[in-house]
């Protein structure tokens, strides 16, 4: 009897996996990707991933945030997997977020001689691409400007070298 009663689980186990999250549960999923998803297009230029089948929305959280932590200096070497506090995730959330933000509308890695560019997305989602105003504009102006060339003598009839 046991033995039915462990397929019988292990089965519905495996239908709930493949369903996904309750209706309820629904809401606060798209509550939190929605939260992210401006941040993941400007940030990287995709939208925010769904959940996963059988995923709860701590760890989806973490999962979200694990895709832009590279543009917070505050988290970016944190393991947000041990963080099992649905409170602190969203708070850390709120911060990733807007340091990806920040970071795509005004990059802090401007290169000397390169351009920087910031890709954001108009009203009818059509990526529109910039250049930042901390970028160095000789890096693209550069290429047609002419040689620089200086006089040295001025030779005049009479005059010798």
């Amino acid at each position: 009897m046991s033995t039915e009663i462990r397929k019988m689980q292990a089965e519905l186990d495996t239908l709930k996996r493949q369903v996904g999250p309750p209706i309820g549960d629904r809401k606060e999923f798209t509550a939190v990707q929605v939260r992210a998803d401006q941040a993941y297009r400007e940030a990287i230029g995709d939208s925010a991933p769904g959940p996963l089948a059988g995923e709860c929305v701590g760890p989806y959280t973490a999962r979200l945030i694990q895709g832009l932590q590279r543009f917070s200096p505050r988290w970016k070497d944190t393991n947000l997997g041990a963080i099992s506090n649905r409170e602190v995730l969203e708070k850390i959330a709120d911060q990733v977020f807007a340091d990806a933000l920040q970071e795509a509308r005004h990059p802090s890695k401007c290169v000397p001689g390169k351009l920087a560019y910031v890709t954001t997305l108009d009203a009818a989602n059509r990526p529109i691409t910039r250049a930042t105003p901390d970028s160095d504009p000789n890096a693209c102006w550069d290429q047609f400007n002419p040689l620089i060339q200086y006089v040295k003598d001025i030779l005049t009839p009479g005059s010798k070298r």
